[in-house]
């Protein structure tokens, strides 16, 4: 789930029975309405999306239900509806997470056979690939934000949700380096996350055999996360994006509505 020039891009995921769809659909905040846009050029789920400067770009994911992965990547232009092939991550893996920072669109973490701290970024001017330093613990469905230039890496687990995980750090660019912050008030995995008026905000997740509706705040100011008004429907593998004064948090099944919360 990405934002670009105004719009929630959903795209690939879980519905009507298989786990390879390769939807592409968009939410416009100001109609209240969801359109079907040109298809991923390949089925998938768990794929790393980013928006950045009028693109969505789509990187790795899976073929099957959290495995097989692949290492394709793409470039979705949002004025000419179409998608483009663009260089593939260095190696296949599904369930990272993508940012954009300064032009360019960070992956970090996921799964090949198993959960990976891999810090990959790649740059559109020269659609090439480079290294960063690795998330100090390996991670997959976790939250990643950015907030006053430094990329956040929030919750997530290792390998399955019975190792689900807490932990939140913080990535500076100018050192290339991540520093411990305070963690999630719960452990969980499978978690959306978005930033609004200077704060983080975490919703959902999941662990062996529960769904939360959790909703917490982070201030980095004071390094300190404040629990909120939970989510109406539990949910995890969902998405949240900030939009204007609003923040929509997505269904699972990437269904055409859009449940928004005010901070």
């Amino acid at each position: 789930m990405a934002v670009v020039e105004g719009r929630v891009y959903v795209v690939a995921g879980y519905a009507h029975g298989r786990v390879d769809q390769p939807y592409n659909q968009a939410y416009d905040p100001a109609t209240d309405s969801w359109r079907d846009l040109a298809p991923l050029p390949r089925g998938l789920n768990h794929v790393a999306v980013a928006g950045s400067r009028g693109r969505l770009y789509a990187f790795g994911g899976f073929t099957e239900q959290n495995r097989s992965p692949v290492a394709d990547g793409f470039a979705y232009d949002v004025r000419e509806d179409r998608w483009t092939r663009v260089a593939p991550l260095p190696a296949p893996r599904g369930a990272a997470s993508a940012v954009e920072l300064a032009g360019a669109v960070h992956v970090v973490g996921g799964r090949d056979q198993q959960s990976v701290g891999t810090h990959e970024v790649y740059d559109p001017a020269t659609d090439r690939w480079s290294l960063r330093a690795p998330l100090p613990d390996p991670r997959d469905h976790m939250g990643l934000v950015v907030l006053q230039g430094r990329i956040h890496a929030i919750g997530g687990r290792l390998n399955t949700f019975a190792n689900n995980l807490a932990n939140h750090h913080v990535y500076d660019p100018a050192r290339d380096r991540w520093e411990e912050r305070a963690p999630l008030p719960r452990a969980r995995s499978g978690v959306a996350a978005a930033t609004l008026r200077g704060r983080i905000y975490v919703f959902g997740g999941e662990e062996t055999g529960g769904v939360f509706a959790d909703n917490d705040a982070y201030d980095p100011h004071t390094d300190r996360w404040t629990p909120l008004a939970p989510m109406p429907t539990p949910r995890h593998g969902t998405g949240a994006a900030a939009v204007g004064d609003w923040i929509y948090v997505r269904p699972r099944s990437g269904c055409p509505s859009a449940p928004r919360v005010v901070p």
